[in-house]
């Protein structure tokens, strides 16, 4: 019997590699890459322009602008499973890494059409964080990078509080990828043979 499609949820703060791991993982598992930025940041664009925001980090945006980013995450993830592909999905998905209840509802919702739902942590270190954001030196990291150690106490580096699989983001691509593809299996096995 075929095991259901996967949807693997890869999460864990700023600059922890999770587009990279992620891309580099549904590679291996030829499944769906989703990343929430690339999906919603141009809409999200126009939203912040009308309102006067400067981005996301701006409460006013975030507060018009989560819920709609989720829901077309959770749209398309359905759309593949339906269609009966595995997704990798990249996003924050802060909630549902903190709240069990929230964890729940999502896995649920996943599971109502067909899927799996496994959430990845990235875990990083704050030093490792910080060298990251001074050597990529990019245009969203100035304010990050002007005030680096607020930045970072606004942070929750701290691991989910709902089942997940951990890796280290100090690791390169390939060796989180395998250990990710190696807990996968063994998740897979443990679910065949309770069923």
């Amino acid at each position: 019997m075929a095991s259901a499609p996967q949807v693997i949820i890869m999460t864990g703060p700023p600059g922890s590699g999770k587009s990279t791991t992620a891309l580099e993982l549904a590679s291996r598992l030829r499944a769906t890459l989703l990343d929430q930025d690339s999906m919603t940041n141009p809409l999200v664009d126009v939203v912040a322009s009308l309102i006067g925001a400067a981005g996301l980090d701006d409460p006013r945006l975030a507060a018009l602008v989560r819920e709609p980013r989720y829901e077309c995450v959770h749209r398309v993830v359905q759309d593949c499973l339906h269609a009966g592909i595995s997704t990798v999905v990249v996003a924050p998905f802060t909630a549902e890494r903190r709240d069990p209840r929230a964890w729940a509802e999502l896995a649920r919702r996943i599971e109502a059409h067909g899927g799996t739902a496994h959430l990845v942590w990235l875990r990083i270190s704050a030093g490792e964080l910080v060298r990251r954001l001074r050597s990529r030196s990019a245009a969203r990291d100035r304010a990050k990078l002007a005030d680096l150690e607020g930045y970072v106490a606004s942070l929750d580096l701290t691991a989910p509080a709902v089942p997940f699989i951990e890796v280290d983001s100090h690791e390169a691509a390939t060796l989180q990828v395998a250990a990710i593809q190696t807990r996968l299996e063994h998740d897979q096995v443990t679910v065949r043979t309770q069923g």
